[in-house]
């Protein structure tokens, strides 16, 4: 068989290492990540008689990056691709109230060494 079908392709060095999937080529990389939040009670028992609580969610994210020269490199990133509305906190007071997480966002990054 001829050509590099078939074959592991070749890493470069990857600085990013947290994502869950991770492909890293010579000079480009791309990565997604999924991340899992369960139901969050808010205050203590003794206080939350209503049980009140957050509902579970899904987040999933994604990147990719190249790096133009040794000095430059262009990452493009979107998180909650989804969209997904899902709450980061939840607080007990005399009103329970909960904090909504950020809704679907786009980054655009340059980097330059010097």
């Amino acid at each position: 068989m001829a050509g590099p079908v078939g074959r592991r392709a070749k890493r470069g060095r990857c600085r990013e290492r947290n994502a869950l999937n991770h492909l890293c080529v010579r000079r480009w990389a791309i990565a997604g990540a999924a991340t899992y939040g369960g139901q969050v009670y808010g205050g203590h028992l003794a206080a939350n008689d209503a049980l009140n609580h957050t509902v579970d969610w899904w987040r999933f994210d994604a990147f990719t990056e190249y790096k133009l020269t040794d000095n430059v490199t262009v990452k493009l990133s979107g998180i909650n691709l989804t969209n997904e509305l899902y709450y980061d906190a939840i607080y007990q007071a005399a009103d329970t109230f909960a904090f909504v997480a950020p809704g679907r966002a786009g980054y655009l990054t340059v980097n330059f060494k010097y």
